[in-house]
């Protein structure tokens, strides 16, 4: 069962300086509802590019339309990163001579879940183009480590492993996503001369 905080403050919208109220899609009222949504935004420097508040329903609707071909893909390789942090974890224990028993449950933190790319563990510190993720419900951060087996709430996904995962996306998903996107936003994803190409990954 994922802990629980207040929304903080790098996961408001930077246009109202408030938390997001309405689902980008069908504008649900995402305080009065007990959905769980998911808050994505891509940061160039210190600077956001790219946000969007999105209610499960909704993401779940917009994945049905992916092609198979990119589902199996990018299932694949989340279950690949998956596996390699857990048996990174696995190793790390075997290092320090530990089991798992041994350790103690620090409290998991939004600066946790933010500090590195949940992929392959870059540095959000040195990392110049990044996506945050994290879920919500109502006015509240779901907190949620992810121990080895499923990745984090808030997460971190750095410029190079979006890329990596744009690369195993169709024509026909990349349609429906830009779609998505000149229908909500102004301009198609990706249009910032030093933004990251926005990808329909992570919601």
């Amino acid at each position: 069962m994922p802990d629980r905080d207040d929304i903080p403050r790098i996961f408001y919208s930077e246009y109202t300086e408030l938390p997001f109220a309405k689902c980008i899609d069908c504008e649900c009222d995402l305080f009065e509802s007990e959905t769980v949504y998911t808050v994505v935004k891509h940061i160039v420097g210190k600077e956001t590019v790219f946000e969007m508040a999105i209610c499960m329903s909704c993401a779940i609707r917009m994945r049905e339309q992916y092609s198979e071909e990119t589902s199996r893909n990018i299932q694949a390789y989340i279950e690949t990163k998956l596996r390699e942090k857990l048996l990174a974890r696995i190793h790390s224990l075997e290092e320090s001579d530990l089991e798992e028993s041994d350790l103690e449950e620090e409290e998991f933190t939004v600066e946790d879940g933010l500090a590195t790319c949940s992929f392959c563990g870059a540095d959000r510190s040195g990392t110049h183009r990044y996506e945050m993720v994290g879920l919500f419900q109502e006015n509240e951060l779901l907190l949620d480590s992810g121990q080895g087996i499923s990745f984090s709430s808030p997460m971190m996904l750095c410029q190079e492993c979006n890329s990596e995962v744009g690369k195993l996306i169709s024509k026909q998903t990349r349609d429906t996503w830009d779609r998505f996107v000149e229908e909500h936003f102004d301009g198609p994803p990706g249009v910032e001369i030093d933004g990251p190409t926005v990808e329909p990954i992570l919601f």
